[in-house]
């Protein structure tokens, strides 16, 4: 992944959803974690509307951000682990303005091994929280978060 989607809050904040599930045979997922893979609270969760495969959890995010992402065929993963460098970019999409954050890959998984030299420990929870969105079919729900209680702990 060489760059993320991007929105804005009415803040003005910079923030990515976390979006994704399953299909019969392939999937994919996205997930955002802190700078040491930690789950995030989400500033929104979708509960309403097309949720299937969609749009699930809205977190700020900035500098050092991880963002994990998982495409599956038959349960053949490949995955990257990517880490926010901090700078935004306006794209053109399909006519459409957005912007993007741009991304520095810290380790890929492509036929079962990961890039040399990346240890996928630091970030287990997040890639395992991307696998199984990837593989939950029609998926309709956040994966990797912290809840709003769990914030003072």
């Amino acid at each position: 992944m060489k760059e993320l989607r991007i929105e804005r809050s009415k803040k003005g904040l910079p923030v990515a959803w976390e979006c994704g599930g399953g299909s019969t045979n392939t999937g994919s997922a996205t997930i955002i974690a802190g700078p040491k893979g930690e789950a995030l609270v989400p500033l929104y969760v979708r509960t309403r509307g097309d949720l299937s495969n969609g749009d699930h959890a809205l977190f700020v995010v900035g500098k050092d951000y991880i963002v994990v992402h998982a495409d599956q065929h038959r349960g053949d993963f490949e995955i990257t682990v990517s880490r926010m460098t901090g700078e935004f970019f306006p794209a053109e999409q399909w006519g459409e303005s957005r912007e993007v954050a741009a991304m520095e890959a810290l380790g890929v998984i492509s036929r079962g091994e990961w890039t040399p030299g990346f240890d996928p420990e630091d970030f287990r929870a997040a890639i395992e929280a991307a696998k199984d969105k990837a593989e939950c079919y029609h998926c309709r729900r956040p994966f990797y978060m912290k809840e709003a209680s769990e914030k003072a702990a």
